[in-house]
Order: structure tokens, then C-alpha cells, then sequence
């Protein structure tokens, strides 16, 4: 980030004058954004948000599986969109 920083500088903008960032949930550039930019707010590019979220919920379907027989052979039965589900499934 300092980089992108010294860049802005050399074309007249200050790190002050950015208000927006967008990036990916790097820790590394989390923080150097917040050094080198320190007005700016971050939004995450939704890739990153979707597969965290998508990790999360087969985590919770694992676990779950874990407890319940009844739930065997139903991995898709979770991911698929409830309307396309047949009777027997939903």
C-alpha cells in the first residue's frame, strides 16, 4: 500500500484524499491500508465474502450430519435452491 501511496503522491493526491478502498480480506492489507490510508473505508470484494460465508455453512452442515442420521445424502438438498427441490426432498 505504501507503494499505491507514494504513487498518488507523485500525482498530486494525497493519502488523505482517498475515501474508498476495495480488497480482499488479506490481513496484510487490512493494516496497510489503514497506515497508508488512514480516512479511507474498506469494502471487501464479495468474492472473498461468498466463499467465507459458503465455508461457514459447510461447516455447520458437517457438524450437523455429525448429529442427525436423517440428515445422510442430503449435502445438495442443502445447497440447491429450495424452489427446484422435489416434494419428497423439501
Amino acid at each position: 500500500m505504501q507503494s499505491i501511496a507514494r504513487h498518488l503522491i507523485k500525482k498530486g493526491v494525497t493519502p488523505e484524499q482517498i475515501e474508498q478502498l476495495s480488497m480482499d480480506l488479506s490481513p496484510a492489507f487490512i493494516a496497510g491500508a489503514a497506515q497508508s490510508f488512514p480516512k479511507a473505508s474498506i469494502t471487501f470484494d464479495r468474492f472473498h465474502e461468498v466463499k467465507l460465508l459458503n465455508e461457514a455453512i459447510n461447516n455447520v452442515r458437517i457438524d450437523e450430519r455429525k448429529e442427525h442420521a436423517a440428515l445422510k445424502n442430503h449435502k445438495y438438498t442443502f445447497l440447491k435452491n429450495k424452489a427446484a427441490l422435489s416434494d419428497k426432498k423439501r
